[in-house]
């Protein structure tokens, strides 16, 4: 089963909301009822670890969306494709 865009961000900020900056936003995936969660990780996060955590929870929660990350000289990103709900 994979997680809506609010089902993803509700686990991800109750959880980690601490090694998270508050801006997120959604873009649309290749599908055309998919999208990507994106929030930006805060600079001292570990984007390994957390991605490893995360990926973990979605497993015991029984949720099989893809995680990945992403970075730029500047920022680090946490992308999850989640399923789209209007």
């Amino acid at each position: 089963m994979i997680a809506n865009t609010k089902q993803v961000r509700s686990l991800v900020r109750k959880y980690f909301d601490e090694k998270l900056n508050s801006g997120s936003y959604t873009d649309k995936a290749s599908e055309s009822d998919m999208r990507l969660v994106t929030l930006q990780v805060s600079p001292d996060s570990n984007l390994e670890d957390l991605e490893t955590e995360i990926k973990f929870l979605f497993f015991l929660v029984g949720y099989e969306n893809r995680v990945k990350v992403t970075a730029t000289r500047y920022r680090k990103y946490l992308r999850i494709k989640a399923s789209f709900v209007a």
